[in-house]
């Protein structure tokens, strides 16, 4: 079986050992989060903070997406090539 794994809207192709390894990669690591704070006053005191930590869930699943491939529609798929 074969998944469709998207990282920042281009989805890749891979298989179930893939996968696994990407998630393995993905185990343990911290998340990193810039957030705009407009400050007290409405004017010039607005700045970015930084934070690292540790997600609430294992894997984020903001940052991509992961859907079955059935083996039909990939064969077909690769049939078409490269659009044109």
């Amino acid at each position: 079986m074969k998944f469709l794994l998207t990282l920042g809207g281009t989805k890749y192709i891979v298989d179930e050992k893939k996968l696994e390894a990407f998630y393995s990669l993905l185990e343990g690591s911290e998340e990193f989060v810039s957030k705009w704070n407009r400050g007290e006053n409405a004017g010039e005191d607005h700045f970015y903070t930084y934070h690292v930590f540790l997600p609430e869930v294992s894997i984020n699943l903001k940052t991509h997406d992961v859907e079955m491939l059935p083996d039909k529609l990939y064969a077909v798929s690769k049939l078409a090539g490269k659009p044109q």
